[in-house]
């Protein structure tokens, strides 16, 4: 969906993989098989999504951070968006 709207993007693709799985927690192993992005262009741009507030981090333990889309913020954005496709 967001490829469609936004291009083919690290981003895009990132967001497009946590949107297919919005309930479950995924680390960063994991968004780079569904994704095909490289490591570090990967771990670069969800650290800049969850700076965003678009991804948060749900869980962490020794190994890993468990990865999830932020649903309540990507909406609210997508309202303010419409909001002001509106005004025109």
């Amino acid at each position: 969906m967001f490829k469609d709207i936004i291009g083919d993007s690290p981003e895009s693709r990132i967001l497009d993989f946590l949107l297919l799985h919005p309930h479950t927690g995924h680390t960063l192993a994991k968004i780079i098989e569904g994704t095909d992005l490289n490591f570090r262009t990967a771990q670069k741009r969800l650290e800049s999504l969850v700076s965003a507030g678009a991804v948060e981090v749900v869980h962490e333990d020794k190994r890993s951070r468990y990865y999830v889309i932020n649903m309540e913020r990507l909406v609210g954005e997508f309202e303010k968006i419409a909001d002001l496709w509106r005004k025109f």
